[in-house]
């Protein structure tokens, strides 16, 4: 507001808290799961920020283990260079049944080794990883991620709540 204003905003402003996404894919005409480079993740990143968007976490999305250790990698650096504030990792422990948007071509059975490869390109800047508790080996993997401070996420899954709440305890 300006000095002539008496302290009120102008007409058809609103003044809000940043707002803060814990699981974005892309925007701007960019994709975070997609990015090749650094402008890709900026111009995506870039979308938001200047929206209102004060904190972000790049989502990627299932396509081969390589590509996603990849794109983590590429996220962890727009984190270590104050574009991202973290990385959620999305598949590709998912349910066939329940693949959404994930490329089903691409679903892995839970793998600790594959969890790993993909918590190391993030670097320690993956806030979470989204996999289907109902799955064979999820709990090696929810345990893996716990041990490496990684919130494990229920998403595109076929389960119960039941299943879903043991690997809760």
């Amino acid at each position: 507001a300006g000095a002539d204003s008496g302290g009120e905003l102008p007409e058809g402003w609103l003044i809000l808290p940043g707002l803060v996404d814990e699981h974005c894919h892309g925007g701007g005409g960019a994709s975070f799961p997609d990015a090749e480079d650094s402008a890709e993740v900026a111009q995506a990143a870039g979308e938001h920020l200047a929206h209102g968007t004060t904190s972000i976490a790049a989502a990627l999305t299932t396509l081969s283990v390589e590509r996603m250790e990849a794109g983590a990698s590429l996220m962890a650096d727009a984190v270590e260079d104050g574009a991202l504030a973290a990385i959620l990792i999305e598949g590709p422990f998912l349910s066939s049944e329940r693949a959404g948007a994930q490329n089903p071509a691409y679903l892995e059975a839970p793998s600790v080794e594959i969890a790993t490869r993909l918590l190391d390109a993030a670097r320690g800047h993956a806030w979470g990883m989204t996999l289907a508790p109902e799955l064979s080996g999820a709990s090696e993997v929810v345990d893996l991620l716990l041990e490496r401070g990684v919130v494990p996420t229920w998403g595109h899954t076929h389960a119960e709540a039941g299943p879903a709440r043991e690997l809760q305890e």
